[in-house]
Formats: C-alpha cells, sequence, structure tokens
C-alpha cells in the first residue's frame, strides 16, 4: 500500500466490497434497527463478519485509513472481528470500547492504550453514528486521540453529518447505496 494512496479506496475496491456483502449479508423484511429505525433491507453483520475470506477482504480495506495511527479501537461486540483481523494484518494493537459491567475489571475500555496513541476507530454500520459518537468519546475522554473513524458500511440514514458534526472525521468502506447497485451489477 502506498501511504499516497490513504483515505480512498478505488471503485474496484469499493465494488468488490459491495458485492461481497451484498452476497453474503444482505437481507429483505421488516427490521429493527439500533438506532431505534425500521427498515426493510438490513444488512446482517454478523454474516460478513464470520465468514473468514469476507472478514479478510474487509480487514484488509483499513490499511487505507493507517496514516498516523497507533492503535485501533473498536465497540464491543460488532467491531471485534473487524478490529481484531486488521490488527493482525496491520501490526497494531487494539481496544475495545464496551458497557461497564459490575464485575471483573469493570473497564469501559479494555486493552492496552496510552494517552499518546492515535486512534483509528473502527465500525461495522453506521446509521445515525451515536453509537460509535459515544465510543469516541469515551475514548477522547480517556486521552487519546481519535485520528479517524471508519465504517464498513454507511447506511446514509444521518451518521455521517452527525460524526463529523461531533468534531470526528469520518470514511466508510462503502455505503448502502453501493450495496444496491451491486445488486444491479449482479
Amino acid at each position: 500500500m502506498f501511504w499516497g494512496q490513504m483515505f480512498k479506496l478505488n471503485k474496484n475496491d469499493r465494488d468488490f466490497v459491495a458485492w461481497n456483502i451484498h452476497k453474503s449479508a444482505l437481507l429483505y423484511g421488516e427490521f429493527l434497527l439500533s438506532s431505534g429505525k425500521k427498515s426493510s433491507i438490513y444488512i446482517d453483520k454478523y454474516l460478513f463478519e464470520t465468514d473468514w475470506s469476507i472478514l479478510g477482504i474487509i480487514s484488509q480495506k483499513f490499511c487505507y485509513f493507517m496514516d498516523g495511527i497507533t492503535l485501533l479501537a473498536c465497540t464491543e461486540l460488532g467491531g471485534i472481528a473487524l478490529a481484531a483481523s486488521a490488527a493482525e494484518k496491520l501490526c497494531k494493537n487494539f481496544v475495545i470500547v464496551r458497557k461497564v459491567k459490575e464485575y471483573g475489571t469493570a473497564k469501559e475500555i479494555e486493552g492496552k492504550f496510552t494517552v499518546d496513541d492515535q486512534v483509528l476507530l473502527i465500525e461495522d454500520i453506521v446509521t445515525t453514528g451515536s453509537q460509535i459518537i459515544k465510543a469516541a468519546n469515551i475514548l477522547t475522554a480517556a486521552g487519546v486521540k481519535i485520528k479517524r473513524i471508519v465504517t464498513v458500511v454507511d447506511r446514509e440514514e444521518g451518521g455521517r453529518k452527525n460524526i463529523e458534526d461531533a468534531g470526528y472525521e469520518f470514511h466508510s468502506l462503502v455505503t448502502m447505496q453501493e450495496i444496491l447497485n451491486a445488486i444491479k451489477q449482479g
């Protein structure tokens, strides 16, 4: 990867990710999203995050966003497979932002980090962005610098604007429209 290619996946990369998500994880029906919104189209993130071949394709694309990054971060459950796979490929550690439990260490951030770390915060799917903004704020309060937030899929339902309005740089590997376009190109 040439560092000059940072922050921009070419059309072939985006189409390849979109097609793989379309064929493995796009569902139709009535679904309630974590944002509280209802949708007739759902991307079952666990179908692409648990398929080693698609997970490998996706996690490799995070290399485009690594300029100046010293640490990866994710939110609990959905982002863990993505961050772990990317961390292994990129030889970086990662931390997990999670709900505080009343047992064990009761930490909100699991994993090792320093206040000097420059973080790439990884998310699977962004709708409104509220969950990833909350995680970014927790990490920022702990003293790390969020360099950028990257999601696999931007559902294009206000998340980008909300994240950028919160002061964070935001990128997506693909948008919902690109996934829907993959169906037409099929």
